[in-house]
């Protein structure tokens, strides 16, 4: 009777086991996944109008290795950074963050379900600065790695079961290699926006099974060849085919210029950034993916010199600015020493070209290994968060009410080339798996393919220069989209291997319960198991369950409880 009970615990606590491994590998879900009807973003559950108030998050330590390019700092390891900064991400107003390089080999769980539990959405690069993991300046179709592609799709089978990923942007400011002549690497970002596209319907919800969440896939521009960026973005050179067009179009620009302008009516890079969007004909939401131009004439204040006064926010979030754009994200969060040290030496109190935070790290040595770094706001972060705060955009109508404005596709510039004309090696290149949802074992492996071996180096990149006058005109910035060593779909790399043990747990609702549980489950699994075993093996030699001795003769039983 005793062992025939301890094997029926044995049998129950085996299964709670398993069941304890699903929850696992399911997401927290606070945060209702924000939807696209027209040029607008709602949220799916309550069909309210979701303006994105964002901001660039790359917290860069001072020194050491964490001051480096690439580093995917959104995983476990680096959770005493990401846990400092989500509290004061809250305190700014921010319903989102632009995720500039993630590593698709790690779980990035724990730092997900934490922003979804401060209700903030994250825009997630798919690309990055180093070798096969970008749209390259050769030309079509050379520009299109194959690696890219492999990539591309993993970074989606990540971050696609978070119901807090905002979109993913299939690239960072390609067009910066091609200025004046964008057709020559523009249908290659084209092409890797359908291809990701593609893939997300394929993975999808069919035949009533659950499926991958149809996140939309878009792209970020520079603010050069506006107009033919922004229509060739938006239009199809094939009718049919749906999947041709970016869901969302990202620019970076940094206009307001002038510190002396206090007056939203003085804002004409703006309005003629507003006109010009307003006659391309764009049927998806349009977003400032970068915004805030530095220059000395803006005040100091309590000792920091040039402390911007985002009144371009105020425009941006008016009735008039949001029939055009979605929104924007500032850049950015903290303000990195490696780019702004030879111009604005830390505390950065003095102004420098790239001395873009709204607040910055100390001490100056700081690496976040050995030396912790902590987060001291400029006064700037002060009026950035009274501008987000005051954001109002309750004149939008629900969901189900609001009707687009637009609804046909623009016409595509007659420079560019259909993606037809090309033949596209990538097409050779088979899709990888798609994930379960839900399951620990979501972890997409490569399907085969003829996809080279890369071993991606960094390429170095840059902060935005401004280097205007002190008038409100349109001044380009390089951008920082951060580029970094990574595996290229074949395996980790020094960075990542690092950061292997990343992985983290969570239960279905959004807590960290999930993970005690697991953990108690798996000792009293392991301990009932062992007890089933040996009262099977001394029934069965005649030894009993209960008074009776070992048949090993041991008094104890190692367990490897890893």
């Amino acid at each position: 009777m005793t062992f025939q009970l301890l094997r029926n615990l044995s049998f129950v606590l085996s299964a709670a086991l398993l069941l304890s491994h699903l929850v696992e590998g399911q997401t927290c879900s606070e945060t209702s996944p924000a939807v696209i009807k027209g040029n607008q973003i709602f949220n799916s559950e309550t069909g309210e109008h979701l303006p994105i108030k964002g901001i660039a998050y790359r917290p860069r330590p001072n020194t050491k290795v964490l001051n480096a390019e690439g580093i995917d700092y959104f995983v476990d390891e680096f959770k005493h950074i990401w846990s400092r900064d989500i509290p004061k991400l809250q305190e700014l107003g921010v319903n989102a963050v632009r995720l500039y390089n993630v590593n698709p080999n790690l779980n990035h769980d724990e730092f997900m379900c934490a922003l979804d539990e401060a209700g903030i959405y994250a825009l997630v690069g798919l690309g990055n600065e180093c070798e096969g993991c970008e749209i390259t300046d050769e030309d079509a179709p050379n520009c299109y790695p194959a690696a890219l592609k492999a990539r591309g799709q993993r970074v989606i089978s990540e971050f696609s079961k978070y119901t807090n990923v905002l979109g993913f942007s299939a690239g960072n400011q390609a067009n910066l290699a091609a200025i004046g002549e964008p057709e020559r690497n523009g249908v290659c970002q084209k092409k890797f926006i359908r291809d990701m596209r593609s893939y997300v319907q394929s993975c999808g919800d069919n035949d009533g099974n659950d499926g991958m969440r149809k996140i939309p896939i878009g792209v970020v521009s520079a603010d050069v060849d506006r107009a033919d960026n922004a229509e060739f973005y938006g239009c199809r050179s094939d009718p049919d085919d749906e999947f041709e067009n970016a869901e969302f179009y990202g620019i970076n620009v940094y206009l307001h210029c002038n510190g002396g302008v206090t007056d939203t009516s003085d804002l004409g890079a703006y309005m003629n950034l507003k006109e010009g969007f307003d006659s391309y004909g764009l049927n998806v939401p349009v977003m400032l993916t970068e915004l805030g131009c530095l220059h000395e004439s803006f005040e100091e204040v309590d000792g920091y010199e040039a402390q911007r006064n985002f009144l371009q926010l105020e425009a941006l979030y008016s009735e008039e600015y949001v029939e055009t754009f979605a929104g924007g994200f500032v850049f950015e969060y903290s303000t990195e020493l490696e780019r702004s040290q030879e111009t604005s030496p830390w505390p950065f109190d003095t102004y420098g070209p790239s001395n873009f935070g709204v607040g910055y790290l100390e001490p100056e040595e700081c690496d976040d290994v050995v030396l912790m770094c902590n987060y001291t706001p400029f006064p700037q972060f002060e009026t950035l968060s009274e501008r987000f705060a005051d954001v109002d955009t309750s004149f939008v109508p629900n969901i189900e009410e609001f009707e687009p404005s637009v609804t046909e596709f623009p016409d595509c510039p007659n420079r560019f080339p259909p993606l037809s004309d090309f033949n596209w090696f990538v097409d050779t290149v088979n899709d990888i798996q798609c994930p379960v949802m839900g399951m620990e074992s979501a972890k997409p492996s490569l399907a085969p393919s003829s996809s080279p071996s890369v071993a991606p180096t960094a390429v170095p990149s840059s902060s935005p220069t401004i280097t205007a006058a002190p008038s409100d005109v349109s001044v380009l910035g390089t951008g920082t989209s951060n580029d970094g060593e990574e595996d290229d779909g074949t395996g980790a790399s020094d960075d990542e291997d690092n950061n292997a043990s990343a992985g983290s747990t969570k239960d279905s609702s959004g807590g960290r319960r999930s993970k005690v549980w697991r953990n108690l489950l798996i000792a009293a699994g392991v301990f009932m198991c062992l007890i089933g075993c040996w009262c099977l093996y001394s029934c069965c030699c005649g030894g009993g369950c209960i008074g009776g001795k070992y048949a090993s003769g041991r008094d104890d039983a190692e367990v490897d409880e890893d």
